[in-house]
């Protein structure tokens, strides 16, 4: 997958699978969604298998062969976990 710029194409996480690692208040995951990273442009400094929290407003839902992916710019995430 060839994602342009500084765009980054994530996968959804179900509501409930929000990674374990850091505890996040409840009221940030209310106004989250987190996802893992599927493919990244070639100016953001996100790797693909990055989770990742994002604002459930900041991004373009598009369907794909590898099945939903939502696209979101790098200067919106709010938090990059790096495994």
């Amino acid at each position: 997958m060839n994602v342009l710029g500084n765009w980054v194409a994530v996968k959804q996480n179900p509501p409930e699978k929000m990674s374990t690692i850091l505890e996040i208040p409840d009221i940030a995951i209310e106004e989250s969604l987190s996802g893992v990273v599927f493919g990244v442009g070639n100016k953001t400094s996100v790797m693909v298998g990055d989770e990742v929290l994002f604002s459930k407003f900041d991004f373009e839902k598009v369907q794909t062969d590898e099945g939903e992916l939502l696209f979101i710019r790098d200067e919106q995430l709010k938090l990059i976990l790096r495994k």
